[in-house]
């Protein structure tokens, strides 16, 4: 992220501690935004960003995915 702090420091004109700070609450406001269930409308270009709920299930090939009928995944 330093790369990314100090290209948003030089564009904004200020120190790269703050550029990186305000990254850092940024990212855990969105965050936790979308762990409360709500939806993070950051605009056209970038997009919006929403969780759901959907059921689990098991890939092929997962490691957890039972190889043999023996075994049974919980």
């Amino acid at each position: 992220m330093n790369q990314f702090a100090e290209k948003c420091s030089h564009e904004a004109g200020c120190t790269e501690i703050v550029a990186e700070k305000v990254i850092q609450v940024f990212l855990e406001c969105v965050g936790e935004e979308l762990s409360q269930g709500n939806t993070v409308d950051l605009g056209v270009e970038f997009g919006v960003f929403s969780t759901r709920l959907r059921e689990a299930h098991l890939a092929q090939n997962s490691p957890r995915t039972a190889k043999d009928s023996r075994y049974k995944v919980v």
